[in-house]
């Protein structure tokens, strides 16, 4: 069996599978987009728009947020239309919907930081890799997998998850 981080590879131990036959191999791109300028002044989350995804601690750690750092929101989900309501008083927070790989890559390519904010156990979290390769720092959630690809201090940093304080100080920094 093949599983994207230790992290996973513990879970399916954890859940009675042989830890002998089971290899870690992270993912990765099968290209490289080639490194983004991050002079566009915002932070990006790329992702579905649900509960487990953390998108909804990210919105409120806009609240408290203290510099005019503005958040792009690319994706769509279950939470649309309450995220929306939710941000409409904030003109930082813009939602873009949908968008193809390639203009995702240039968006996360020119923020200054990737913000993932998943408050459950991602397999691997792609979008992190992908903001890696366009050099640009990520803050995650320290949880799962997640908290194996995001290097604190070093890549990117982590906070609790759920925590829009924290997340909010991450920013900051």
């Amino acid at each position: 069996y093949i599983a994207l981080t230790a992290f996973t590879k513990s879970e399916f131990v954890r859940s009675g599978f042989a830890a002998d036959r089971i290899s870690v191999k992270p993912n990765f791109l099968n290209f490289d987009p080639g490194a983004g300028a991050g002079q566009g002044g915002y932070a990006v989350y790329v992702g579905r728009l649900s509960p487990e995804k953390g998108i909804d601690t990210a919105i409120s750690a806009w609240r408290v947020l203290s510099m005019p750092l503005g958040l792009k929101i690319i994706g769509t989900g279950p939470m649309e239309s309450e995220l929306k309501s939710r941000a409409s008083d904030d003109r930082r927070i813009e939602f873009l919907g949908h968008r193809e790989l390639s203009e995702v890559l240039c968006i996360i390519g020119e923020a200054a930081v990737l913000i993932f904010p998943s408050e459950w156990f991602e397999t691997f979290g792609r979008v992190a890799i992908e903001s890696y390769a366009k050099g640009t720092p990520v803050i995650a959630a320290a949880i799962g997998a997640v908290a194996e690809v995001v290097e604190n201090e070093v890549t990117g940093y982590l906070f609790s998850p759920g925590d829009a304080e924290g997340l909010a100080k991450q920013v900051n920094r």
